[in-house]
């Protein structure tokens, strides 16, 4: 029994010994150097295509050069007549100027013919363009094609004999996958500079960057890598170990003004949307419903029976908007659009914008309890969303002696705790103004303006579109006058 128990002990200490010193595997000893040798090759096959990359794909990148001319008016002074007489004392007559402003940026050849892909705001505004190639050759370069939403545009210039790179598939693309990018930063700056080249993997995918300023920029499903992108290389490319464009580079998110390991590119597969358009000089047209949308939160999905993922909440519709006629209501659940699921707003913003203005599209609807499918004509997305927003008599007009009303929903049943089906829900009040000073609160549902009932945010503003003393609403509560201001 003892020397059962010996070999026993034996045995399990000669295969300790034996993972120690190598691996078996089917019967095949596995030496650890055989494992160093194994990433050594892997090490060095990585190695050559990084290098042969840089040497191929390197040629492909330009310097882009801009000016940018601005006047500055002096006569502002002029408002000012202690100013003025300072300035004309010392400086003589008040003259009118410009400023010269130079800015750099990054490119990627994609035509043999010159046609050349960068950022949009690489290349805004500028009097002046021009562009370097890796030999030192210099050329100015035209603005064939800008599109502000996507940040994309072409330029193109007068030369022979150019290396081009090819878009790939950024729609396979994996976390962890190894990628390139390539910019050419130092062109004007440092005499001979060749394009520059840093390495890392992918990071994430589908990334959402707010936007900064009014301009409507779309940074939705960008990819995000730690290969660095520094100033100066916006517009150049992000590839893959195959050699292909998967990316355009287009930001970085740091706090220090330098590169932190959160760089961004727009995926391959927004710029092929774009690109034919963009070459050719037109217009890039995207397609429009006219409404805004909500996520649902945990609670909204329960209360609506919505998996995780499923579709998005209609908060607003555009007045005279596609949605609007097509008949889509605030409280509407989008569910599909042309049989895809809508898993979230920004999706639901890609799927439309896909499409061209006047192609009709089929939208999955739940409302209420019942489900439906309508069909919506696309619009031609505005240029200033904003502004139309803020013209919305659904938002902002929709308001009486200091509160503000909304139609019932299915939304506003759920915040508000609502059992009324009829009127219209009080959803602000400011403080100490007439209808406060009333007695109306947040949640009130006011169903009659005097004698005459209402049923939505317009019948209500019709209502008392005409009062001008005290007026009488009518509320679950009770009867409230709401005296003029």
């Amino acid at each position: 029994m003892k020397r059962s128990k010996c070999l026993k002990t034996a045995l399990i200490r000669a295969i300790l010994i034996g993972c120690l010193t190598g691996f078996v595997t089917g019967g095949v000893k596995v030496s650890a150097q055989s494992v160093t040798d194994n990433m050594e090759e892997y090490s060095s096959d990585l190695e050559n295509q990084t290098i042969r990359i840089a040497e191929v794909l390197g040629k492909t990148v330009v310097s882009i050069s801009t000016q940018i001319t601005k006047k500055i008016d002096y006569q502002m002074f002029s408002q000012d007549e202690l100013m003025k007489k300072f300035f004309e004392e010392f400086f003589g007559e008040i003259p009118e100027g410009e400023i010269k402003k130079r800015g750099l940026g990054s490119g990627v050849i994609i035509d043999e013919e010159g046609f050349i892909l960068t950022n949009e705001h690489v290349v805004a505004n500028a009097d002046k363009i021009k562009i370097k190639l890796y030999d030192g050759r210099e050329f100015d370069a035209e603005v064939r094609g800008t599109d502000v939403r996507s940040d994309l545009a072409v330029i193109k210039i007068d030369a022979e004999d150019l290396p081009v790179a090819e878009l790939g598939n950024a729609a396979d693309l994996k976390i962890g996958q190894w990628v390139m990018a390539i910019g050419n930063p130092l062109g004007y700056v440092i005499e001979g500079a060749e394009p520059t080249v840093t390495v890392g993997v992918v990071s994430a995918l589908r990334r959402n960057l707010p936007v900064v300023g009014k301009r409507d920029r779309s940074y939705t499903s960008l990819i995000q890598t730690d290969a660095a992108i520094n100033p100066g290389n916006s517009g150049g490319p992000l590839v893959d170990l195959n050699g292909k464009i998967v990316g355009i580079n287009v930001s970085i998110l740091t706090t220090t003004g330098g590169f932190q390991g959160l760089g961004f590119a727009i995926s391959a597969e927004r710029v092929k949307q774009v690109l034919d358009r963009l070459m050719a000089g037109r217009e890039v047209l995207y397609g429009w419903l006219g409404i805004s949308v909500q996520n649902p939160g945990k609670d909204l999905r329960e209360y609506l029976e919505l998996e995780l993922g499923e579709g998005v909440i209609v908060m607003q519709v555009f007045e005279d908007s596609p949605a609007e006629k097509a008949g889509i209501e605030v409280g509407d659940v989008i569910l599909t659009f042309n049989g895809e699921t809508v898993e979230d707003s920004i999706d639901l913003v890609e799927k439309v914008s896909a499409n061209e203005p006047g192609e009709k599209v089929k939208l999955g609807i739940k409302r209420d309890r019942g489900r439906m499918t309508i069909t919506a004509e696309l619009g031609k997305r505005p240029s200033d969303l904003m502004s139309l927003a803020k013209g919305m008599p659904s938002r902002e007009k929709a308001r009486f002696r200091g509160m503000k009303v909304q139609d019932i929903t299915t939304v506003m049943r759920k915040k508000y705790d609502l059992r009324e089906d009829e009127g219209v829900v009080v959803t602000d009040v400011e403080k100490d103004s007439p209808a406060d000073r009333a007695g109306i609160r947040v949640s009130d549902v006011i169903t009659h303006v005097g004698r005459r009932p209402v049923n939505s945010k317009e019948e209500f503003l019709e209502a008392v579109e005409a009062i001008r003393g005290p007026c009488l609403v009518r509320t679950p509560r009770g009867f409230f006058v709401i005296k003029a201001e």
